[in-house]
């Protein structure tokens, strides 16, 4: 074919392309469209493409479906706590009072969580800002299982503190030096008190042999508190506002009270993993200002919103 041929053709080809383009639009699937007709296409294919995932697409599980797995998964744990409350024996053998400290202590955190994901849903297929009492009835079985798992996690707590304390006490006891005092004739002791040490009506006593008033620390709780210090230091801080929670807008309030409620959560799961229970007033001294300023911020949106401040 001749150059000039050639020529021709191309000039021939983009005229008649150009005007396609004029009258007609390509789509992403390469289809061609009369521009005239193209808007009612798109309509179509954006009413197919929502009916098909209404129809097929992911959903989020219902309360219904979240109730049944629950009752399913605890069904044997809740019929052998059913049975014994039924027998009225305390003292019957249930499948929470054959497990171990740590294993109730895991199952609780387990149930408490489910438990919370189950009321979430709910609240977000009703709207409600509280699961009714009448909704959570279909799960009775479920939160009295829930009850028990708890009671034993706090009694075990309860006697493990008592324990706790009772060996600190005897070690304090243990490790007090014995006092000798010295004092003038007309020096008369008036009594001794229970750490070991002498109330004297005197003023002249020895400054050698000057006792100890009281052991303030035991090694193992300084060895805990350094634990604990060390744990702390390993959580990141986030700055602390300083404007009253009053004087804070909604959204400053939501976002300084996330903040802070993320800081705190990590360090209560740090001090749970090492140390296997979660942390005690004491054990929370070094957040005490995150704390105190996540507790305004949570009272003042409950205020906002018109309901009690939740625990």
């Amino acid at each position: 074919m001749a150059d000039e041929d050639l020529f021709s053709l191309a000039v021939a080809q983009t005229i008649d392309a150009l005007s396609f383009s004029q009258t007609h639009e390509v789509d992403s699937d390469f289809r061609a469209h009369s521009r005239a007709t193209i808007e009612s296409v798109r309509s179509l294919q954006r009413e197919q493409h929502n009916r098909i995932e209404s129809q097929y697409g992911a959903r989020s599980a219902s309360p219904n479906f979240l109730g049944t797995q629950l009752l399913a998964e605890y069904r044997g744990e809740a019929t052998s706590v059913q049975l014994a409350k039924e027998a009225g024996d305390p003292q019957l053998t249930t499948a929470i009072s054959s497990m171990t400290d740590n294993q109730c202590k895991l199952f609780k955190k387990e149930m408490k969580q489910r438990i919370h994901e189950w009321e979430g849903c709910v609240r977000d297929a009703t709207a409600q800002t509280e699961v009714t009492a009448e909704q959570k009835a279909p799960l009775r079985s479920i939160y009295e299982l829930y009850k028990v798992s708890k009671g034993k996690v706090g009694a075990t707590e309860t006697t493990r503190g008592m324990s706790t304390r009772s060996t600190t006490v005897e070690h304090s006891v243990s490790m007090a030096p014995s006092t000798t005092v010295r004092a003038s004739d007309s020096s008369v002791v008036t009594g001794v008190g229970h750490s070991g040490t002498s109330r004297l009506s005197s003023s002249t006593v020895a400054a050698d042999d000057t006792p100890m008033a009281s052991i303030k620390t035991t090694p193992n709780a300084a060895a805990a508190a350094a634990d604990t210090s060390d744990i702390g230091n390993s959580i990141p801080r986030v700055p602390i506002g300083t404007v009253p929670a009053e004087q804070l807008s909604d959204a400053d309030l939501n976002a300084e009270k996330r903040r802070l409620k993320q800081v705190l959560h990590r360090f209560e799961s740090e001090f749970e993993r090492v140390k296997g229970e979660r942390p005690n007033r004491r054990d929370r001294r070094g957040f005490t200002a995150e704390y105190h300023r996540y507790g305004q911020l949570k009272n003042e949106i409950a205020k906002r919103e018109g309901k009690p401040a939740a625990d």
